[in-house]
């Protein structure tokens, strides 16, 4: 699963919110938005990573670094390097999560 969706799930289930459209209507986007997120059509702006960074309590730069590597996962297909990196997000991720 793709760091994307998995905050996007995160800030959800953290708030109580009963559905993603509550979740774009809580960023200020349109519904059909975070729908273009979970599906890699579409990665968050700059603002929308502002705002599931406050929302989640995950740090910026962690967040844009995120979706920086799954952009370019898939846009380039799955360079080792990023792959790599993307593992290592997720596990820092999950251990802080766990803590």
């Amino acid at each position: 699963m793709s760091y994307v969706i998995e905050l996007l799930d995160a800030v959800k289930a953290a708030h109580a919110m009963p559905s993603y459209y509550r979740l774009a209507k809580v960023m200020g986007i349109r519904p059909n938005v975070i729908s273009e997120f979970r599906s890699w059509r579409r990665f968050p702006d700059s603002q929308a990573m502002a705002r599931l960074s406050e929302l989640s309590g995950r740090p910026l730069g962690e967040v844009v670094l995120a979706v920086g590597v799954e952009r370019i996962l898939r846009d380039e297909g799955a360079p080792p390097a990023f792959v790599t990196l993307r593992q290592q997000l997720r596990a820092a991720w999950v251990d802080q999560a766990a803590a």
